[in-house]
């Protein structure tokens, strides 16, 4: 069943409950994943524009309790080609 998320903190939620559901084997890989990161992507603008991406504490505990991390990337602003 596919989702529908309207903020960072709802994706990384919704993520966090299809981990902790998946089957034991497969939980065993992400267990055993060297790297596991939530990424949210920020693409830099032109103008000083401000944008809060709020992450709620339930959503720290569930990303805590399955050993990932939260990583923010903020991507340069790139002009468009003509």
């Amino acid at each position: 069943m596919t989702k529908i998320t309207k903020s960072a903190d709802s994706t990384i939620r919704a993520f966090c409950a299809l981990i902790k559901a998946l089957p034991k084997k497969d939980r065993e890989r992400w267990d055993a994943a060297k790297v596991r990161d939530f990424s949210i992507g920020i693409q830099a603008g032109t103008h000083p524009n401000p944008c809060d991406f709020a992450i709620e504490a339930k959503t720290l505990t569930a990303v805590s309790e399955l050993a990932a991390r939260i990583v923010l990337t903020i991507y340069r602003f790139e002009k468009p080609r003509k």
